[in-house]
């Protein structure tokens, strides 16, 4: 080998080559492997090579020139290609991004994920990508993010995600507006003064003060008003009572709110105050186990159309992301290396089990009583398997 992704020169980029047309991509994508340590790094032109692009000794390599997202499906058929080939190094181009579930699946697997510009310059998308580029792991609060390219919609909400549910919104800030409204303006006082413990301004303890003297005049003046048996006011005094009442509740509920509104967005990103950031690598796990959620639900009510969109199929190329199943009855032993990650001898140990049980498992646990798996395999398998 005449030099490796180790090598200083590594930090150089190689002679730029304009991207106009998918030939162009390609030609781009071997000349960027060549300046990794593939020497021999050559375009495919085509051909039965199972949707390889560019094929060195050492490594295989896809790319797209598409506008679209790279999903999952695409990367499980380089895989599967891999998985004949073991050792080779698998390396994926797109001139777009690469959904959730696609990440997930590359991290898990080692494939490394690059974005190419127009100019020809490349970008790491994947921990394996960093690695051969020799670049450092992006800051947290920089994620998904690259200096030359505007974030996607997605990728602004893996950075700046809001909270999911009310109770994620409460935790976050959301009750300091929903105290005054829920107590009718009676505990708006509750917010200031937690805002002045954190932040220790004399304004407010003013303002909690304030509030508290309004919700106790408030709770007073419901007291003294005049009720019958069924709780409504009685006669004129009654009445009166009762409307200034609303109103004073109606004014300090919207002046409350107004003010904490700022407040409530300064104490929350305060740090050590906030919500906990999300993490885009534990969204797209949850991401990728909800397609699959999805995808058995498609498969358990109508089987037909799970299997035309390949469900559990991803070597069919049928573009359905199924967030990374496979189906352990008609899979080769290559997918089911890919899609579970696991090793190839025991993806052919499976196929062996079932030829033998008729071509059919028909649980899980039969495939896991005929080959002896450790824990993690196994928990895998059940993930991933449909039958």
């Amino acid at each position: 080998m005449t030099s490796t992704a180790h090598d200083p020169a590594q930090w150089q980029q190689p002679p730029v080559h304009q991207i106009r047309s998918w030939q162009d991509a390609e030609i781009n994508a071997a000349t960027w492997m060549r300046h990794w340590g593939f020497p021999d790094a050559m375009v495919t032109n085509g051909g039965a090579d199972g949707g390889i692009d560019v094929r060195s000794s050492r490594a295989l390599a896809q790319v797209k020139y598409l506008a679209a997202a790279v999903g999952r499906p695409d990367l499980q058929r380089l895989g599967g290609v891999g998985a004949g080939e073991p050792g080779k190094h698998l390396f994926f181009f797109s001139g777009s991004d690469y959904t959730a579930t696609a990440l997930e699946y590359a991290n898990a697997t080692g494939i490394a994920l690059f974005n190419y510009r127009l100019d020809g310059s490349m970008e790491p998308a994947s921990a394996a990508a960093r690695h051969v580029m020799r670049v450092p792991p992006p800051p947290q609060h920089l994620a998904f993010t690259t200096p030359a390219r505007a974030a996607t919609p997605a990728q602004v909400a893996a950075q700046v995600r809001e909270p999911a549910d009310w109770k994620e919104r409460w935790k976050a800030g959301g009750w300091y507006l929903g105290v005054p409204i829920l107590s009718a303006g009676v505990f708006a006082a509750v917010p200031f003064w937690h805002a002045h413990s954190r932040l220790k301004r004399p304004e407010l303890r003013s303002m909690a003060v304030a509030y508290s003297i309004a919700g106790v005049a408030i709770m007073g003046v419901f007291g003294i008003t005049p009720k019958d048996a069924q709780g409504d006011p009685v006669g004129l005094l009654g009445g009166v009572l009762q409307t200034i009442a609303v109103v004073a509740a109606m004014v300090v509920i919207l002046t409350a709110c107004i003010k904490l509104a700022s407040i409530r967005r300064e104490i929350f990103q305060r740090p050590g105050w906030e919500s906990p950031a999300a993490d885009p690598q534990a969204d797209q796990v949850r991401q990728a186990r909800a397609r699959r959620s999805q995808a058995r639900s498609l498969w358990a009510k109508d089987p037909a159309a799970a299997r035309e969109l390949g469900i559990g199929r991803p070597d069919f190329g049928r573009g359905y992301d199924d967030g990374g199943l496979v189906d352990l009855n008609t899979a080769p032993a290559g997918v089911i290396a890919s899609v579970c990650a696991i090793d190839p001898v025991l993806a052919n140990a499976i196929v062996a089990a079932r030829t033998r049980q008729g071509g059919v498992f028909y649980a899980v646990d039969e495939v896991l009583f005929n080959i002896a798996l450790s824990p993690s395999v196994e928990g895998e398998i059940r993930e991933r398997a449909v039958l």
